[in-house]
């Protein structure tokens, strides 16, 4: 799966800078849960605690 980042106008990553706000363990978690996603597709979500929100918002 491809994963994209979601990038301002003036070039600002939002999803690193918020990864990179998280206190160090997850921070850690995030990239971590990133890469799975991008090893293994959306299938990776069954293994983590998470919930449908509404459509293809998790």
């Amino acid at each position: 799966m491809n994963i994209h980042s979601y990038f301002t106008l003036g070039g600002k990553d939002l999803i690193k800078e918020y990864l990179n706000s998280l206190p160090k363990s997850e921070k850690v978690e995030g990239y971590y849960i990133l890469e799975m996603l991008e090893l293994h597709g959306s299938t990776y979500l069954s293994t983590l605690n998470t919930r449908q929100i509404e459509g293809k918002i998790w």
